[in-house]
């Protein structure tokens, strides 16, 4: 099979009414208004994105808006660990992939949940723990650290 037979198409700007692009270039054509009076016009240089040409319909302007918008959201929960009876669930306890041998998924993808912060350590302990289950490796329990304090 080919490369691009595989291929994942992202849905994050979709919603059930539609593409939030379309939307978002209708937006656009409303901020475009005050631009085009005369006022502004004669001391404006010109759009910098999206171009005087992205103006005919919702359709050209959600092309322009793809071309331009990007999410800074990290993806998680994308391919989710969980439990056997959990549907939603992608990735067993080891982060094997459910009815794929010798395949793990050790990334942001396999929170089961999104978190609050930066996903950079998280993942860093994910990986290490992964090593280790892949490795055959026992680590031991951690130790509590309110018994060291009493």
């Amino acid at each position: 099979m080919s490369v691009s037979e595989h291929a994942v198409r992202s849905r994050l700007c979709e919603t059930r009414e539609g593409s939030l692009f379309r939307s978002l270039g209708s937006s656009a054509r409303e901020h475009r208004r005050p631009d085009e009076s005369p006022a502004v016009r004669d001391r404006a240089g010109g759009e910098l994105q999206s171009g005087e040409d992205a103006t005919a319909d919702d359709d050209a302007l959600a092309v322009a808006v793809r071309a331009h918008v990007s999410t800074g959201h990290h993806r998680i929960s994308t391919c989710r660990m969980g439990p056997d009876h959990e549907a939603q669930a992608a990735l067993d306890g080891p982060m094997q992939v459910r009815g794929k041998k010798r395949l793990r998924v050790v990334d942001s993808s396999a929170f089961p949940d999104q978190i609050g912060g930066n996903p950079n350590a998280p993942v860093m302990t994910m990986a290490e723990k992964a090593a280790d289950m892949i490795l055959g490796r026992t680590v031991p329990a951690a130790e509590d650290p309110r018994k060291e304090a009493a």
